[in-house]
Formats: C-alpha cells, sequence, structure tokens
C-alpha cells in the first residue's frame, strides 16, 4: 500500500512542465535542468532526514527519478520500502490476531503492537523545496 505525496505547485509551474514542448529546444532543456536539479534536493533531503533503523531498508529504498516525455517532465523521488508510507504518516493503534490451537480447542491471541508515531521525511524535503522549483522554472523560461 502506497501513498503519494506531492508539491502543491503554482498553476503556472504546472503548465511548465506540462508544455515543454512548446518552448525552444534551449528553454526546454533549462526546463529539464531546472527539474533535475530540484529532484535531486529533494531526494538528498529526503536521504540526511530519514530515520535509520538496524537494516536502513527504508533508506535504501528511496530512488529518484526524472521523466522526460514530449510534451511533459516530472521529478519523482519514492520510497519503495513496504513501510515507508508507515513511517512518514504514522499508525493507529496495531493489533496482531493469530488463532493458536490449544487441546481445549483453538484460542485466539491478540497481540498490543502499539503505535508508530509519524516522523515526516518526504513531505518536509518537499515543501522545502518547493519554492526554489517555481523560481527556477521561471527564471529557466524567462531568460532571454
Amino acid at each position: 500500500m502506497g501513498r503519494v505525496i506531492s508539491a502543491n505547485i503554482s498553476e503556472e509551474t504546472f503548465k511548465v512542465t506540462r508544455q515543454i514542448d512548446q518552448y525552444d529546444s534551449k528553454t526546454r532543456q533549462r526546463i529539464i535542468d531546472s527539474i533535475t536539479e530540484s529532484t535531486k534536493a529533494v531526494y538528498t533531503d529526503v536521504l540526511t532526514n530519514i530515520p535509520r533503523g538496524a537494516t536502513g531498508n527504508l533508506g535504501k529504498g528511496v530512488k529518484m527519478d526524472v521523466n522526460v516525455r514530449q510534451r511533459y517532465i516530472s521529478g519523482v523521488v519514492s520510497s519503495k520500502a513496504p513501510h515507508g508510507h508507515l513511517v512518514e504518516f504514522g499508525t493507529e493503534p496495531r493489533y496482531w490476531y493469530k488463532t493458536v490451537a490449544h487441546p481445549k480447542g483453538p484460542v485466539a491471541l491478540v497481540i498490543y503492537r502499539g503505535v508508530m508515531p509519524k516522523h515526516p521525511f518526504m513531505k518536509p524535503a518537499i515543501e522545502k523545496e518547493r519554492p526554489r522549483i517555481e523560481s527556477r522554472l521561471r527564471e529557466a523560461v524567462n531568460r532571454v
């Protein structure tokens, strides 16, 4: 089960990333460079602030990708770790249920596993970079 965390960018910025085919090649390259730079910044910030467990699997699962298509571009930082969303958002009280054999018949075990407090590592990195993404793209498009 994964969850999506996205930056709430301005309409102007969104249009730039979704209509890159309308720009000349130099402007298009500046847009690609801007998105790549900002995506790297988010990736680095996530790796810096991610909680470190005994295995390090949460950090090992973080990946970065810049998708450039003819009409649009997007930068993605994601966690492939199956527990990433639980760390980011926290959990409600968790219980583990198991039925075990007993001489007098099956017995249900209920084990309380606690509450996992949220430890956001993705959203703060995105929000920190959001103004810079918009600024970089504005500069890339308006440069003469």
